[in-house]
């Protein structure tokens, strides 16, 4: 009988608990201050409430747009959250986000971007893609030559290439990296080189004392001195790319540096991991000390919220345009110092008819190693039509022009098919559906040793977009990897398209969308230019 009331009263507790944990969460709603705009622990906006209109589409869309907001929403959310990290980091030992991996001594390693799998080489590029970054590389260090601007490409090494050792033990690799199989394919069939930072980083880490250390461990980037080692080895690669021309360039001295421990946790992800009040790491500064900088920040000349122009008015000194990702901006206050001028674009792919690249000495591109996964090779730059246009008018090899008869009966009947293969090939192309307002080149086949530049004379009633698509061997359809899209204004437009594919195979469309109204197609050429 006892046994049976304490039974009874256990279970009254457990019902009463659950009730509890089941209805704190509503009570929490109802009584907390309104909620902010955003999540601050994970970086993004809190989902909206969704509003339900009298249409299919928002009555379908609604559950999942309801789900998201009231998981956004949802009372003692940010407690259960803490809780739940606990939970996962202290109790299972595991990271409480899939974009990290925990590893040895509580370091932790990105994930997104296929960043372990890459690592193992479980992910390498294929022969086709490789051919592009090198063709990539090659044309722009060829653009920058010819208006007399060095090139020098550098890449900074994920987290897990110079901490390897603190990934689990099961993460061996079994292959070489994207990064390994590009060095090695430029070695053997182009003259240009990358700077890889890998191994000034690796020598680096070896310096390592304590919490004095090259990466953070809570973080994905590298710290201040490991930017500084770079910038050491940027530098002398610098004065080799430009020598004889600036004698006195030379890296900002170590000696120049301030380096204390600092309150503020820099690079981490304890907040995103919902653990920022239990997990800390020791950093240190390791900037250059104000008392020797020389460096000033030029205003009005930016040309986005994140870049920066500097200059110290050394004329010793080359004016340099630096492209980069977040690696870069902890290499900015070294390379300030060691410039005449520094244009630094963050987050933007190069681009050779910026203003500030034609005036520049050096253009310098640092990334870090996922560049090679995040960024396709297959639209080697960010050319602008002007770039684009001087490009064409520099190449005299003429790939195929559209006859001045084809270009009236496109015109005319808004629909075309012709080829620029033999009749065999063309046979072979011309079957498959066009659209209106298409026009199809098939039997087109490119070449490693070449890339293409497509110009388009039309005028057309009022503003619209042009699109051109490309089949290749590795995608037969017209897929989103292979397409580009201009906007055309009213009146006569030359419309350039950059066509990079060295594994082109098939047809070629362009297609003029019907908010373009009337159009009259006066001429279409493809050139070709050699790498």
């Amino acid at each position: 009988m006892i046994l049976e009331h304490q039974r009874r009263y256990w279970d009254l507790a457990t019902v009463v608990f659950l009730a509890l944990f089941l209805v704190a969460p509503l009570l929490a709603a109802l009584t907390r201050e309104p909620l902010g705009k955003m999540l601050v622990n994970e970086r993004r906006p809190v989902e909206q409430a969704p509003e339900l209109r009298a249409d299919w589409n928002s009555i379908a869309e609604f559950p999942e747009q309801f789900e998201r907001h009231f998981s956004d929403t949802v009372g003692l959310r940010t407690a259960y959250l803490h809780l739940r990290a606990r939970l996962m980091w202290f109790v299972f030992g595991v990271s409480p986000t899939p974009v990290l991996l925990r590893g040895r001594d509580g370091w932790v390693f990105m994930t997104s971007s296929h960043s372990l799998e890459v690592y193992r080489g479980m992910k390498p590029l294929s022969e086709v893609e490789l051919a592009e970054w090198c063709l990539k590389l090659e044309e722009r260090q060829a653009v920058l030559e010819a208006m007399g601007v060095k090139y020098l490409f550098a890449i900074a090494p994920n987290k897990n290439q110079v901490y390897a050792d603190y990934l689990p033990p099961q993460l061996a690799q079994v292959g070489p990296t994207r990064l390994d199989q590009l060095v090695d394919y430029l070695e053997q069939h182009s003259d240009f080189r990358i700077l890889d930072l890998r191994e000034t980083l690796r020598a680096e880490r070896k310096r390592d004392e304590g919490q004095r250390l090259t990466y953070y461990p809570l973080g994905t980037h590298w710290t201040n001195r490991g930017a500084f080692a770079a910038h050491v080895a940027i530098t002398t690669a610098m004065g080799e790319l430009l020598a004889p021309g600036f004698p006195s360039l030379a890296h900002f001295p170590a000696a120049h540096c301030r380096r204390a421990p600092q309150d503020k946790q820099a690079d981490t992800w304890a907040d995103r991991m919902y653990l920022e009040d239990v997990l800390f790491q020791e950093v240190y500064s390791h900037n250059p000390d104000r008392r020797h900088m020389r460096s000033s920040t030029v205003d009005g000349e930016s040309v986005g919220d994140r870049d920066l122009v500097t200059t110290t008015g050394d004329g010793g000194l080359p004016t340099t345009v630096m492209f980069h990702d977040s690696f870069g901006m902890q290499l900015r206050p070294f390379m300030a110092e060691v410039t005449k001028k520094m244009t630094s674009y963050r987050d933007t792919e190069f681009t050779p008819s910026l203003g500030a690249v034609r005036e520049a000495d050096l253009v310098l591109d640092l990334w870090v190693e996922r560049i090679l996964v995040t960024q396709s090779a297959g639209q080697p730059c960010s050319w602008d039509q002007a770039g684009l246009g001087r490009l064409f008018q520099a190449s005299r090899l003429v790939n195929y022009e559209l006859s001045p008869a084809e270009a009236k009966a496109f015109s005319d009947f808004r629909q075309l098919r012709v080829s620029v293969a033999t009749e065999d090939a063309a046979e072979e192309t011309a079957a498959g559906p066009i659209g209106r307002g298409d026009l199809i080149l098939g039997g087109l086949v490119g070449s490693r040793s070449q890339t293409y530049i497509v110009a388009v004379d039309l005028e057309c009633q009022t503003p619209g977009r042009l699109a051109m698509a490309w089949r290749t061997r590795r995608d037969p359809g017209f897929s989103g990897r292979n397409k580009t899209i201009t906007q055309l204004a009213a009146g006569r437009n030359t419309a350039f398209f950059h066509l990079h594919a060295p594994d082109l195979e098939g047809d070629l469309r362009l297609r003029f969308s019907p908010d373009l109204g009337e159009y009259t197609l006066y001429r279409l050429e493809i050139r070709a230019i050699n790498r």
